[in-house]
């Protein structure tokens, strides 16, 4: 997670850019990932009313990212490190939500690429670390250790604040156990 604290830091792409390669050290927003036969997240999202239409599919060691009004772009993966982030719902928008929910962070490694991929939901993450296939999958935060979720629901009150907050400790992933109303800065999950 060499520049995940510097992706963070700036606001992460709503579409794919143009040249491609401008994602290095970024992140882009997916509004929805395909991997094997599922999709996340599997409830839908209203983030495609918001914004464009971003989705990204895992199949075999190819990861390919589609955009309304771009040329897809498809990778060969070397190493796809999977993570979660923490988002205050409650901070966001405190007449509607009272708890904390949870985004799947990617970080996609390909030759001559490296960024960051954020996904509504955590089960993506569970999911991916779970069913690896043929990736070369990181876990770092042992997220195949927790029970298994039948949907988001499930997942978030599974994976308390605390226990999220006791997960990044002492990991490159600390920083984003905050109560910044979303540890990926990007207001659109």
């Amino acid at each position: 997670m060499d520049n995940l604290a510097a992706a963070y830091r700036q606001p992460y792409f709503l579409t794919l850019p143009d040249p491609p390669a401008l994602l290095n050290g970024r992140g882009l927003s997916v509004n929805t990932l395909h991997v094997l036969d599922q999709t996340f997240p599997d409830q839908g999202t209203f983030a495609k009313l918001m914004r464009s239409r971003v989705t990204a599919s895992v199949a075999d060691q190819r990861l390919t990212i589609t955009a309304r009004g771009t040329a897809p772009l498809t990778l060969t993966l070397t190493r796809l490190d999977v993570f979660l982030t923490k988002i205050n719902m409650d901070k966001r928008a405190p007449w509607l939500w009272t708890h904390v929910t949870y985004a799947t962070g990617l970080r996609v490694l390909a030759p001559d690429y490296d960024f960051y991929l954020a996904i509504p939901g955590g089960l993506a993450a569970q999911f991916l670390v779970r069913h690896p296939g043929q990736l070369s999958i990181v876990d770092a935060l042992h997220l195949a250790q927790l029970p298994e979720a039948s949907d988001e629901y499930a997942f978030s009150s599974q994976l308390k604040a605390e226990t999220y907050d006791q997960m990044v400790a002492d990991t490159p992933f600390a920083f984003l156990a905050n109560d910044r109303p979303s540890s990926l800065q990007s207001p659109q999950l």
